[in-house]
């Protein structure tokens, strides 16, 4: 193998090998052992939206979605790998209100403190209207 092939496979292991750490620090990982989307999603998708999920920061790469029943949580393809789609159910998630430069919404799964998902509040207002009211929405009128 020549020298410029060495480099390439060397970089793709190497990119491989930081994309699992990326997965790991973010909290996907331990959110997918739980919540991996087995199943279908019934209802409404917003693609494109930023937001985060643990410590990792999804800017544009988020398809989010609330049905009566799940949470749903994506991402866009350019950061997919390693990161299958979350359905999460309602039951499992308290929903609160993060005030600091601006306002967010988190979403805190039980006993995965570590791992919030943090989105817009306009997103997180449609998905409410979607689920049919499915999950207690905080006082976020002002950041509409």
């Amino acid at each position: 193998m020549s020298l410029a092939g060495l480099l390439i496979a060397a970089s793709l292991l190497a990119g491989l090998a930081l994309e699992g750490l990326l997965n790991d620090k973010t909290g996907w990982r331990r959110l997918a052992e739980r919540f991996r989307k087995r199943g279908p999603f019934r209802g409404r998708r917003e693609r494109l939206e930023s937001g985060r999920v643990g410590k990792g920061n999804f800017s544009m790469g988020l398809t989010v979605g609330g049905s009566p029943e799940h949470l749903l949580v994506a991402a866009a393809p350019w950061y997919r790998s390693g990161r299958p789609s979350l359905l999460i159910p309602w039951s499992e998630i308290t929903v609160r209100k993060r005030v600091g430069i601006r306002v967010d919404v988190e979403f805190v799964v039980a006993g995965m403190e570590d791992e919030i998902i943090r989105l817009n509040p306009p997103v997180v207002f449609r998905m409410w209207q979607d689920s049919g009211e499915a999950f207690d929405l905080p006082d976020i009128e002002g950041a509409l």
